[in-house]
């Protein structure tokens, strides 16, 4: 029987080699004739090839390139037309391409599956680079791995189509027998039913449903278990290869164009997918699909269809080691190379093969007449086997009869004992009861206790991560899951510094991995990448025996105290600073009033002598220059206001350019735009004037060669609640005044300091003049801000609360002549040079002078001197007692006196009390004579007045 086989074998096989010929000569007739075609047409044709393209499932975004392709023209530019066959249960693209019901066709990696199975197919391109098939299960369940599969329902395909998920399990150690497997196709019911545990699934289709249903799932993936495989491939068959191989190359072409396209353009393809191809999907589940479609075949890193052959040749040895296929596989020509030629097929090459399938015959008859030879041997020792058998169970028979025997006479013995024994068990039951009774009110009692903890450490706003000696996470509070946007569950065995800062690598100065470390406790401010800052302090957890079994780590976000403790310290420094600038330009004052003074009356002595004045001249000249360093030492510490009156915005910028013409080169443009109708300012003219000459300076400074300076105003309305840089505002009307350039711009760390006091760079060269600037204008009730940056240019705005008309120019008279008479004025000053000058000064305008160097003196002169005393110029400061407290004693003893309040000071704090509790006038020190004089002339009466 076995000889006659093998003779219908070797029948089988001629039949084989007969129809091999005749077949690949018809083919190689065919390729000639295209070739010959090809060959005749000299230009573009009009002939279309139809073939069909069979999908793996219905139409969706999955197949978006073909529809691209289609819409697009690039099929139809190639010289092909394409119908799509729709796929699902049932319609296997690999059976439809192998069959001839389609030329080409879109699967998984079963692909590979198939051909090592000896299926002539032809793998074109990887649109996935990684499969999107899981095994997907709700988040209740447990279910974390594949180990937690063993016992479960579990629905799956055990055909090629799941060969991933075959594979990962088969790598596992886990067979189909330990689960509650149901095999076949997942239908959409079977993933909201939850009568399975675990499902297979794409996951850029099928998690979509259980998410807009609001199930929390978790996923197995293949890859995390060693099974990277491709995922959707397009492929063809050997013979379409052979027959076509120019209409193979033009529709891989055309199909990657396409794909391209589809992923540049996912909204115009989902309207084509949903108005041409009436999708069963909705918009949303389609663009749900798209966006983790693009995770898979990552368009940005990868050219879209790359193929890597190693990588196939890696899944094929993958099928091989889990026993899915038979070793000695040969991959050649399964990947296609569209940088290769397809030759005719040779007669050569068909001779060769032709012979190889006539030795493969014989070869295989001498096997099976071996075979049927050593079967005979097999048989007559399986006979010689079975009798041994038979003779070794006729001895088990007879003894398991004397077994028996015995059993029956201890089953009366074994009675006696079981009643004995049962009260002894009813006891012990008993007691067993009892221990389980009080076990589980202990347990109650715990599962309270740790609920109420939880509730508690879930309450508190610090950020509470409980980490294993492992450094993973195996507790977190609500806190920590709030900031991450995740479950505590999604958390668990991550690290922490992948939860903090997403980075696989620990960070630096990791308080937790200090613990570690020294096992001591550990504390460390962390400043994270979006700026906030963290108080992170991590703790020692030890069991009983004193091992270190985690870190427990706290972390609480101290961003506004932080911030609040800077700007604290930085309104002291100010402070700090703004005093110490306010005693110096105090006491630089007093002395340059020695000189600025005595200058005058030199002057006054000398007339118009030519010679004195070109001395005179520049010593007058640098004491203005000094006078005006004071100023602005004077403006930064107290912002000092006076000689306040309601300016002109417009007016102010047209004669202040004036002051800064000596700083601007001639290829600097500056550009004025006022608004018509810019409201009034209410400030002092001259430290406005300082204030825009400092700012134009710089921006001057700021610019390299030809430039362009625009200084620009108009009004605004501040609501309160907008730039951050203008909190230092109330909310109403102001007017804003900037001045923008197109310089070099700043950095942050150099716009931070502009406002410290002596802070320069090389372009903002004036030291005091931001700080003082900034001092003015908080002190008119104002703010400043600044904007820059490096190359962008610098633009600084002023916001000055705005008024209501124009009041006429006040101006103080430039040179009154001096009055004449006798009235007496009383000088109480403790310097003794400002004395000597004031004293002389006020001698040479005509008047009688009195003088005190303290307030006990000049309360001693007010109550003794026995005429009239009709002004007194009044320091603020003086050794034992302050103006303040002197001025009610001078009133009192002198009703009629009038009182000029004279400091070095800006007209502000204590000179603004004594002039709102009604002193008649504010000399600033270094005043000049002309000043004074005009001063007096108005406040004094003429000698004809005081005389009798």
């Amino acid at each position: 029987m076995i000889k006659k086989g093998a003779q219908h074998i070797f029948r089988a096989v001629s039949v084989a080699i007969v129809s091999a010929l005749l077949t690949a000569g018809s083919g190689v007739a065919e390729e000639r004739q295209i070739a010959a075609a090809g060959e005749n047409n000299t230009g573009i044709s009009d002939h279309v090839e139809t073939v069909t393209l069979q999908l793996r499932w219905f139409h969706q975004f999955q197949f978006a390139g073909y529809y691209a392709a289609i819409e697009k023209g690039f099929y139809r530019e190639a010289g092909i037309h394409v119908t799509l066959a729709e796929g699902g249960e049932g319609r296997e693209p690999v059976d439809a391409v192998l069959n001839g019901r389609a030329e080409y066709g879109v699967t998984n990696s079963e692909i590979l599956f198939h051909r090592l199975r000896g299926a002539p197919l032809v793998v074109l391109a990887a649109v996935f680079q990684h499969s999107p098939l899981v095994l997907m299960a709700r988040r209740d369940s447990g279910i974390r791995t594949p180990h937690d599969l063993i016992g479960r329902k579990v629905r799956m395909s055990l055909e090629s189509r799941d060969v991933e998920l075959q594979a990962m399990l088969q790598s596992e150690n886990i067979s189909p027998d330990q689960m509650r497997l149901t095999d076949g196709w997942v239908k959409p019911e079977d993933y909201l039913s939850g009568v399975f545990d675990a499902i297979s699934a794409y996951i850029t289709n099928e998690p979509y449903l259980m998410i807009r249903q609001g199930i929390p799932i978790s996923f197995i993936h293949p890859a995390g278990y060693g099974i990277d495989f491709y995922g959707d491939s397009l492929f063809t068959s050997e013979e379409e290869l052979q027959k076509h191989p120019g209409r193979v190359k033009a529709f891989r072409a055309a199909s990657l164009r396409g794909w391209k396209y589809a992923m540049n353009h996912p909204d115009e393809l989902i309207d084509i997918i949903l108005e041409k191809y009436h999708s069963k999907k909705s918009r949303d589940h389609l663009r749900y699909e798209m966006e983790k479609m693009r995770e898979l075949i990552l368009p940005a890193l990868i050219q879209i269809g790359h193929i890597n052959p190693a990588r196939w040749e890696q899944m094929a040895r993958t099928l091989v080691r889990l026993g899915k296929v038979a070793p000695g596989y040969d991959l050649g020509g399964f990947v296609y190379d569209p940088y290769g030629q397809s030759d005719p097929f040779p007669w050569e090459k068909l001779l060769t093969a032709v012979t190889a399938v006539a030795l493969g015959a014989g070869i295989v008859a001498i096997i099976l007449l071996m075979f049927n030879k050593k079967l005979s041997n097999l048989v007559r020792a399986r006979t010689a086997e079975l009798s041994a058998i038979n003779k070794t169970l006729r001895r088990e028979v007879a003894d398991r009869e004397l077994a028996e025997e015995e059993v029956r006479k201890l089953y009366g013995n074994l009675e006696i004992r079981i009643e004995e024994n049962t009260q002894e068990l009813r006891e012990a039951n008993q007691r067993l009861q009892q221990e389980v009774r009080e076990r589980e009110e202990t347990g109650a009692a715990l599962r309270k206790s740790e609920t109420e903890k939880k509730a508690i450490l879930d309450g508190i706003q610090t950020q509470l991560v409980f980490m294993g000696a492992n450094r993973k996470i195996l507790w977190v509070n609500k806190a920590v899951a709030a900031f991450s946007g995740r479950s505590p569950e999604e958390l668990i065995g991550i690290r922490c510094h992948e939860l903090w800062n997403a980075s696989e690598k620990s960070c630096r100065d990791c308080p937790t991995s200090e613990v570690f470390h020294t096992g001591r406790g550990h504390q460390r401010i962390v400043h994270a990448k979006d700026g906030k800052i963290w108080d992170r302090r991590a703790e020692p957890v030890f069991d009983d025996q004193g091992k270190l079994i985690g870190v427990l780590e706290a972390s609480d976000d101290v961003t506004e105290k932080v911030q609040a403790r800077e700007q604290l310290q930085h309104t002291r420094k100010m402070e700090a600073i703004s005093d110490l600038a306010a005693g110096i330009a105090h006491e630089f004052n007093n002395a340059l009033f020695g000189i600025t003074g005595n200058i005058e009356l030199f002057r006054t002595r000398l007339g118009d002598a030519g010679d004195a004045e070109t001395c005179f001249g520049p010593i007058q000249e640098s004491a203005r220059r000094m006078k005006y360093l004071t100023d602005r030492l004077l403006a930064y510490a107290r912002g000092g206001k006076y000689q306040v009156r309601r300016i002109d915005p417009a007016a102010l910028i047209r004669e202040t350019l004036p002051l800064t013409r000596h700083n601007l080169t001639p290829e600097i443009r500056v550009d004025v735009a006022l608004a018509e109708d810019i409201s009034a300012i209410e400030a002092d003219y001259t430290q406005m004037q300082m204030v825009f000459s400092e700012i134009i300076s710089n921006a001057a400074e700021a610019v390299d060669g030809k430039g362009h300076i625009r200084i620009t105003g108009r009004n605004y309305m501040h609501p309160g609640q907008c730039e951050a840089n203008l909190a230092e505002c109330m909310s109403g009307h102001y007017v804003c005044l900037s001045v923008e350039d197109d310089g070099r711009g700043m950095d942050k760390n150099t716009k931070d300091r502009i406002f410290d006091p002596f802070f320069t760079t090389n372009f903002l060269g004036r030291g005091l003049g931001m700080a003082a600037a900034y001092g003015i204008i908080r002190n008119h009730g104002g703010c400043l801000a600044v904007d820059s940056e490096p190359g962008e240019g610098t633009a600084v705005r002023i916001f000055l609360p705005a008024v209501d008309g124009i009041e006429e120019d006040m101006r103080i008279p430039g040179n009154p002549a001096f009055s004449e008479g006798e009235p007496n004025v009383l000088i109480i000053e403790d310097d003794e040079m400002v004395m000597d000058v004031t004293h002389a000064m006020i001698r040479r305008l005509g008047y009688q002078v009195l003088k005190a160097g303290s307030g006990a003196e000049a309360l001693d002169i007010v109550r003794r001197f026995s005429g009239s005393i009709h002004m007194a110029i009044l320091d603020i400061c003086l050794p034992d007692m302050s103006g303040n407290e002197i001025y009610p004693f001078l009133i009192e003893a002198r009703p009629e006196i009038r009182v000029i309040v004279c400091s070095g000071h800006p007209p502000d704090g204590a000179v603004r009390e004594l002039l709102d509790a009604g002193a008649d006038g504010f000399l600033q020190k270094p005043f000049r004579l002309d000043a004074l004089s005009a001063l007096l002339h108005r406040l004094l009466p003429t000698a004809a007045e005081t005389s009798p």
